[in-house]
């Protein structure tokens, strides 16, 4: 089938979704199964893509990332890895990756802290720079980084999947960015970040 006529059926699927977490989701499943198509469709048409993939849908899926997770997107750390972030980095398949979008869910799109579902932006943020600027996808890294969460909602929330106390601050956030920042810089390079 031509591109131009998958490119339609995705437009055609779209429009029949009403909700914008659903488009969203939608296209994150384009996303997954064939980035060649879904970045043609977002660069093509991305005056009406950018209020799906980038703010305000990103927020809402990203208040909803527990129940609408598919699989991994990017590289999730944590305070456990901590000693271990240069080992982690260097086993990421890509090598030439260029362009990182590192969070760690604290203040989220207005939405407050959401811990390891901050990823989201991370995503749509890469999704968007690759769809207008014409790098390659595999020369993105979104990275997340769970410290915890202040959110006792996302405590409680039996499909958050992220670490499970209060936001860690202080000296051992610091240590860990710190250890995150030289990791990468040894990796991919000083512009890399």
């Amino acid at each position: 089938m031509p591109q131009s006529d998958q490119v339609e059926r995705v437009l055609r699927n779209l429009d029949a979704l009403k909700d914008p977490l659903g488009k969203y989701t939608h296209l994150m499943g384009l996303q997954e199964r064939n980035y060649r198509l879904f970045y043609n469709v977002l660069h093509d048409h991305i005056d009406e893509l950018l209020p799906i993939v980038g703010s305000p849908t990103v927020g809402q899926a990203c208040k909803n990332y527990g129940l609408i997770f598919r699989r991994p997107r990017g590289l999730f750390l944590s305070m456990k890895d901590r000693g271990r972030i240069h080992h982690l980095l260097n086993h990421w398949p890509e090598t030439r990756v260029h362009h990182i979008v590192v969070t760690d869910g604290e203040n989220v799109l207005g939405q407050g802290d959401l811990g390891i579902q901050g990823m989201g932006v991370a995503v749509s943020k890469l999704a968007l720079t690759v769809a207008c600027s014409g790098i390659t996808p595999h020369e993105c890294l979104p990275v997340c980084i769970d410290v915890g969460t202040d959110n006792e909602e996302l405590l409680q929330d039996k499909f958050y999947f992220g670490l499970r106390h209060r936001r860690i601050r202080g000296d051992a956030y610091d240590e860990l960015i710190e250890e995150f920042m030289e990791a990468v810089k040894q990796r991919f390079g000083e512009s890399v970040l």
